[in-house]
């Protein structure tokens, strides 16, 4: 697991530390360096499982590294290194010289890094027709959702953990528990599909319901849902998640939320990125709820005044009764800003 990620010169960062649980929240207004702080994971993730080193920009851009360093920074080169405790890091550092860019990776142990899959916040959506499966092995349900269908046909028959189990009589079946996470979205749901290999090609159906006719929030919370109960063998993988909440009422985005928190529980890390105070509080209640150790979760608060100044970070401490430590200035409280205003 992954413990400290350390910035230098990267973005809206001159100079980090940021330190990682089980499950890390993300969040801050927009601009604020959220995004980059999962960008700079999966440069590092990039960087591990690819030969060529050249490739360790963001993986759908085509970036200059020039214009990924910090602009209050006078150094000629961004470092990113993350790691645990009790071993060596990953450390990529891009050295930029009178435009010319050149990569140092260093790692004394590819194996200490996890298994990173990622969640865009620019999921497909509705499709009504999509891949079946990639080439490369270790993609699951792919950055935006698009092979979701064929990680669920593949892992459908396997048991997921009892702490995460939703369907009813105790079944543990993946895809059976699938539905039943669907249906907090939108109640008795039931997930279907046809396939075509030879063609690659997967139809999903909603109740009998092309996707394209259905309500975006389920096509959107799909793979979110399939990679947070998907059973692996070990506790190596860790999940980049932007905006869970997106097209999914407030019902659905606690639930999402007290979700997150039991599959950081049960081993799998976790890293979200998100704008909703919902899926905060479904954090908060799982663990209140002992779903999650308070030790177990960190928040992040990210913010920055312009351009003229890097990022800051506070981190509140959550107690196991879902208290805060304490609740920085635009930290969620809009509601009882705009609320005031009206009284």
């Amino acid at each position: 697991m992954i413990t400290k990620l350390h910035l230098e010169n990267f973005k809206s960062f001159k100079r980090a530390d940021i330190s990682f649980t089980s499950l890390t929240v993300l969040t801050g207004l927009n601009n604020s360096g959220k995004s980059s702080v999962i960008q700079a994971l999966r440069m590092l993730n990039t960087a591990v499982t690819t030969t060529n080193r050249r490739k360790t920009n963001l993986p759908d851009h085509d970036v200059l590294f020039s214009n990924l360093r910090n602009n209050l920074s006078k150094d000629d080169y961004i470092l990113i290194s993350a790691g645990q405790e009790d071993k060596a890091p990953v450390t990529l550092r891009i050295n930029i010289d009178d435009g010319n860019e050149r990569l140092d990776y260093k790692t004394d142990d590819k194996k200490s890094f996890p298994d990173i899959q990622y969640i865009s916040a620019s999921r497909l959506g509705p499709r009504n027709q999509l891949p079946l499966q990639s080439n490369a092995p270790d993609i699951l349900t792919g950055d935006t959702g698009e092979y979701v269908i064929g990680c669920i046909e593949k892992h459908s028959t396997e048991k997921i953990k009892p702490e995460l189990a939703r369907a009813p009589q105790g079944i543990l079946l993946l895809k059976d528990n699938i539905d039943a996470w669907l249906s907090v979205i939108s109640p008795g749901i039931r997930l279907s599909y046809t396939m075509q290999p030879a063609q690659n090609v997967a139809a999903p159906l909603y109740n009998g319901i092309l996707p394209s006719e259905s309500g975006f929030g389920l096509s959107y919370i799909l793979p979110v849902i399939t990679l947070l109960l998907l059973p692996t063998e070990d506790n190596s993988m860790m999940l980049l998640i932007e905006n869970p909440e997106a097209h999914l009422h407030p019902q659905g985005q606690s639930a999402i939320g007290q979700l997150i928190a039991m599959s950081a529980a049960c081993g799998k890390q976790i890293v979200v990125e998100t704008h909703s105070d919902h899926v905060i509080d479904g954090i908060r209640l799982a663990c209140k709820k002992e779903k999650i150790k308070d030790t177990e979760v960190s928040f992040h608060f990210l913010k920055r005044e312009d351009d003229e100044h890097e990022t800051d970070i506070e981190s509140p401490v959550m107690h196991q009764d879902g208290k805060l430590s304490f609740w920085p200035d635009g930290f969620f409280d809009q509601g009882l800003i705009d609320a005031g205003e009206l009284l």
